[in-house]
């Protein structure tokens, strides 16, 4: 009498195999650990490439989804958070990576994310780069029409901009 339970592993190419515990009951018992494995023609239903295309599987189509694939990193805020997170640190120069990398990914044009690196522009010595950031970021708060917000950003500009 034999008993076989079949785990079936199917690979695209050409051999398509299935490994299976034996548990055959003879005169002379096998270990119950010992496995066999089978072709898949000796398989009912996987005898050809043709059986294994017919099963029921979703292939990825591999186009982007941007709902889909927002992963914390390729969120523009999450970016903010690391560049804020490195200036409390110090880390001048990996906050100003990381709000870089968070004005790329910013498709709203978010005027904080340039009020930021406009600042740490400023605290690193480069004032030019600083005014500029500043300006951008009053910019697109007086055409959102945020005025609180747009005449903060006015105030960081006189301020970098009289200093030496």
């Amino acid at each position: 009498m034999t008993s076989i339970k079949a785990i079936t592993l199917v690979a695209f190419g050409s051999l398509i195999a299935s490994v299976a515990p034996a548990s055959i009951a003879t005169a002379t018992p096998e270990p119950a650990n010992q496995t066999q494995v089978t072709l898949a023609s000796n398989i009912p239903g996987l005898t050809s490439r043709s059986a294994w295309m017919e099963m029921d599987v979703e292939p990825p189509s591999f186009e982007y989804d941007l709902k889909a694939h927002q992963s914390s990193l390729a969120l523009a805020s999450t970016w903010q958070s690391i560049g804020t997170n490195a200036v409390v640190e110090g880390d001048y120069d990996n906050a100003l990576a990381a709000f870089e990398k968070a004005i790329d990914l910013d498709l709203d044009g978010d005027a904080t994310l340039f009020q930021q690196r406009g600042w740490l522009y400023y605290r690193m010595g480069h004032k030019s780069l600083a005014l500029n950031d500043l300006w951008q970021a009053a910019s697109f708060q007086l055409n959102q029409g945020d005025y609180a917000a747009y005449q903060a950003s006015l105030d960081m500009h006189r301020f970098v901009d009289s200093q030496l």
